[in-house]
């Protein structure tokens, strides 16, 4: 790990800051010989990139090793993610460890820890804006002294390194024995309590016996907890343990890689030890092969838009010292180093057959001829805006989109930046989102974005000046104008305006105007604004960016999300009479303007895709740019090009389907990531739900990795008729493995049923589903496969307290509770008007009760001696505590039946319709608060 290994020696010219040299081992007595565990490489050091690695053991539990720069987006695609890991370490604190902090912690959907050095925990809260989002504990260990960590599958000795004190001089003797062995002693640590800020609210840890990462610090209470200490270790100790091979991954700078000194550490090592050394001078190599590819491919059509991006860097020799020693390497990202089993030797095989240096980058759009536009005459303002155009150079202005998506990056899109390049006046970034470094280093290279960096940080004496001004809160007119001096002196921008837009939360366009006479305009995260389209500052703009986040069939999404649709884009480019518009912050891959331009008088539109680099003395030939680009309709993010790995059939076969090992498996790595947790839950109750949900699994698809044959996907259907008497498949799950999203299996495998489901033997009317709202890609998919939304349902969820009711409303005023188990119910029998006419209430074999699993629960007369429920019931599924379906005559009854269903079941979910009014009301009264939204979507079988 990084670290300055043997400590007997300083070395001139190395400053030392505060960081943690990790030894961890596994536990090998749990570690079955036909198990695997080692070390993977997630970024090598080379490039963007900071050096991290991930630790594995055949529990499949996983450890990672720093966060730094672009280590989410390059793993997206992989099978293991940097998320997969729950267990998170800091060799030191800065960015190198810490960039991709933010969305691990968005995308790791549970509980995690984190171990570091001193400051850890002021470091995590520095992103308690993203803690707060995610709702969740945050374990941290602060390693103030060497202690020993273990969780039952893994050992950590983390030993603290603190700063020089002293100069540090190459001619310093070495140390003598003792004093060594006496330095890399770890002492106890005496128990005490750290104060966490007065803005965090966390709740105190349960104990202080400290077992496990999970068992350390909890962050949410009102204290930082640090356990007691542990048995000392030694340098030498870990070298000579029983563990005599092993893995020494070497995060080091290449300056202290080739010291003598450093070489006669790693020079104490067997041969049955393997050495990996993460560093920059590792080879820098595309990691975003898709994004890449359609670069690449976009600059064959558009070379003036669409310049190549920066040469690769293969990895440089080892130093001579470093390579005469046995068993050293330069890391390559995704290389692996299996510890366990070992071969004969006893030295760990190290795995290079996922490293992506040899990927083949190149990529060729299908073109075709453009089509003739109709030829309008120029207005007064084009004429004027395409004379001050001509009479710019090229280094007066270009436009940069280094990120063009919306919120999330995805393999083709980075989170939204642009950058205004002012060449020698200057530049300005408009946004700058996660990656953007990254996207940065990859168009202009390492000196380019080293030269700019340092021209930044040596603005000479009046630097202070503009620190103290970024520093101030004082935000009035004098300082505004201060400001605008400089900007208007240094790089003739003479309007530099931001304008309040609509969104969810606050957030403003701007406008730019220059002394050259160019402007452009930004709209920043909105939905339409009449601001944005009206005011006299945003009018006549030469380039008007606009997000466009949603396609126009889409207008609930844009209006619930406060997002702009293709059209709302237009209409403000068209009322604020710009130039040329550039859409951008897309959700998709490929957005099609083909119907949009062909209806509207504004042609001159654009869309924005990540690396388009406009110069605006090539401004006029934009719009036509990629007129020639042949794109397929349906190929957006869900789809892929040029890759057919997987095989989408019908793989069930006469006879039981293997639920446990097949089906179920799929499930779980399906719905990992989930908004609802179903990790705990095991296979029999899924087997027994889906049961009661009458799953056909004969009706219903699978993917399947053709090299493997693993189940990689799965749509399962419920067949029944509804009240209308269609026969009709309901969707009971859909999922797909994280590592196979976004290539089109989803809609390859809804494309499959709809063609099997329509004939015989099944011959169906309609397909129902349901769908999280939130969950936008999915139905994205789904509108795309023909399904509208028919209404909206809501889940409400929460702790069922029973409360007191009036003395006319309770029990003895006539009614007692009947609760009916493994019995059959017919519908009619019920209510004639169920709460929410969804598929399964009108399937008389899913309304049977079940004596573990289905209740019926509901208020009869209590001088009735008979067995059917009333019209005041509800459906409870035991092992979920979940409402499948209810229905009350009034409030006051609903609270009687819940109050009584409080005895048993307390904490409770429902799913119901968001106009049933009386059943909300009752939820209310126990508190019972929304947890998400659905909506329920069908299609007919032909459309």
């Amino acid at each position: 790990m990084k670290g300055g290994g043997d400590t007997k020696k300083k070395h001139e010219n190395i400053k030392i800051d505060r960081f943690l040299i990790c030894f961890a081992k596994s536990q090998r007595l749990y570690i079955g010989i036909s198990m695997k565990a080692g070390v993977k490489v997630m970024s090598n050091g080379g490039g963007y990139t900071n050096p991290s690695v991930m630790i594995w053991t055949p529990t499949d539990k996983k450890y990672s090793f720093n966060l730094g720069n672009g280590i989410h987006r390059q793993t997206m695609t992989l099978s293991t993610k940097v998320y997969d890991a729950n267990t998170v370490f800091l060799t030191h604190i800065d960015p190198s460890t810490m960039a991709d902090f933010p969305n691990y912690l968005l995308r790791n959907r549970y509980d995690f820890a984190v171990v570091g050095p001193v400051n850890t925990t002021q470091a995590i809260l520095a992103h308690r804006y993203y803690v707060g989002r995610r709702n969740k504990t945050i374990n941290v260990t602060e390693c103030t002294n060497d202690i020993v960590l273990s969780d039952g599958y893994l050992t950590v000795y983390p030993v603290v390194i603190e700063p020089a004190t002293v100069s540090i001089n190459n001619n310093c003797g070495d140390v003598d024995q003792s004093m060594e062995l006496e330095r890399v002693k770890l002492p106890f640590i005496h128990a005490f309590n750290k104060p966490l800020t007065d803005n965090s609210t966390f709740k105190a840890a349960l104990s202080m016996e400290m077992k496990s990462f999970y068992d350390w610090t909890v962050l949410r209470g009102g204290l930082l907890h640090f356990g007691s200490g542990h048995p000392t270790i030694t340098t030498e100790e870990i070298e000579n343990a029983s563990e005599n091979s092993g893995c020494i991954v070497h995060m080091i700078p290449e300056s202290l890689a080739a010291t003598p000194q450093y070489c006669a550490f790693i020079a104490k090592f067997s041969s049955n030890w393997q050495h990996l050394v993460l560093n920059e001078s590792c080879s820098y190599n595309e990691l975003l092969v898709k994004s890449a590819q359609m670069t690449n491919g976009l600059n064959k059509v558009a070379p003036n838009y669409f310049p190549a991006l920066s040469p690769l860097c293969p990895a440089k020799p080892l130093p001579e010292q470093l390579a005469s020693l046995s068993n050293v390497h330069r890391g390559r990202y995704q290389q692996c180093v299996v510890l366990n089993p070992l071969p004969a030797n006893k030295c760990p095989l190290i795995d290079n057959s996922k490293c992506t240096e040899d990927v083949d980058l190149d990529f060729s759009f299908e073109v075709q001829s453009p089509r003739n536009g109709s030829v309008t005459e120029l207005t007064p303002f084009e004429q004027k805006t395409e004379s001050m155009l001509d009479s710019l150079t090229e280094e007066d202005m270009e436009m940069v989109f280094f990120g063009t998506g919306c919120s999330q990056a995805s393999e083709f899109r980075d989170e939204s930046c642009i950058y205004l390049d002012l060449f020698e006046k200057g530049g300005i970034m408009l946004d700058v989102g996660g990656g953007s470094y990254s996207q940065m280093y990859r168009k202009y290279g390492p000196e380019l974005v080293k030269k700019d960096i340092e021209l930044s940080l040596t603005l000479g004496k009046n630097m202070w000046k503009y620190l103290e001004f970024y520093d101030s809160n004082n935000f009035d007119n004098s300082n505004n104008q201060r400001m605008l001096k400089f900007l208007d002196d240094q790089m003739l921008l003479n309007v530099v305006q931001t304008i309040p837009v609509v969104h969810n939360f606050a957030a403003t366009g701007i406008v730019i105007k220059s002394r050259q006479g160019w402007s452009v305009g930004y709209s920043g995260d909105t939905a339409f604004c009449e601001r944005l389209a009206t005011l006299p500052v945003c009018q006549d703009l030469t380039v008007l960016i606009h997000e466009a986040t949603f396609q126009d069939h889409q207008p609930e999404l844009a209006k619930k999300k406060s997002h702009s649709t293709f059209s709302d884009a237009v209409k403000t480019a068209k009322q604020s009479n710009a130039y040329t518009t550039i859409l951008t912050h897309f959700s998709q891959r490929y957005p099609r303007l083909d119907t949009l331009v062909s209806n509207s008088d504004h042609t001159k539109v654009a869309l924005a895709f990540d690396f388009m680099s406009i110069n605006l003395k090539n401004l006029v030939g934009l719009p036509k740019a990629l007129a020639s680009l042949k794109i397929d309709p349906n190929d957006d993010e869900e789809m892929e090009v040029g890759f057919d790995l997987i095989d989408s059939q019908s793989r069930v076969k006469d006879g039981d389907v293997d639920f446990e090992t097949i089906i179920y498996v799929c499930f779980k790595k399906s719905f990992f990531d989930y908004n609802v947790n179903f990790q705990a839950l095991d296979s029999k109750y899924f087997e027994n739900r889906w049961r009661v949900g009458m799953a056909d699994y004969k009706a219903s698809v699978g993917s399947f990795n053709i090299e493997t044959n693993e189940l990689v996907g799965i749509v399962i259907w419920g067949i029944d008729y509804d009240k209308n008497g269609q026969r009709v498949a309901y969707n009971i799950t859909t999922g797909v493995m994280p590592e196979y999203r976004r290539i089109g299996l989803a809609y390859g495998m809804i494309q499959y049923s709809i063609n099997m489901l329509k004939n015989q033997p099944y011959k169906l009317d309609k397909l129902s589903l349901e769908v999280i709202t939130a969950n936008e890609r999915a139905v994205k998919c789904y509108e795309k496969c023909g399904f509208k939304i028919d209404r909206n349902l809501v889940i409400y969820s929460g702790i069922l307290t029973a409360i007191e009711q009036k003395p006319e409303d309770q029990m003895s005023s006539g009614n007692k509770v009947l609760v009916l188990k493994g019995k059959d119910i017919s519908i009619e029998k019920l209510s004639p008007k169920p709460l929410c006419e969804s598929p399964w209430e009108f399937q008389a074999k899913c309304l049977m009760t079940d004596l573990e699993n289905l209740e019926c629960w509901s208020l009869i007369d209590e001088n009735t001696e008979g067995k059917e429920p009333g019209r005041t019931y509800l459906l409870i599924y035991g092992p979920r505590n979940f409402v499948e379906y209810a229905h009350f005559e009034s409030v006051e009854k609903g609270i009687t039946l819940m109050n009584q269903l409080s005895l048993k079941y307390q904490n409770i979910m429902s799913l119901i319709q968001e106009e049933e009014e009386i059943v909300i009301s009752v939820f209310k009264h126990f508190n019972l608060a929304i947890k998400l939204h659905e909506y329920e979507m069908s299609r007919p079988i032909d459309l």
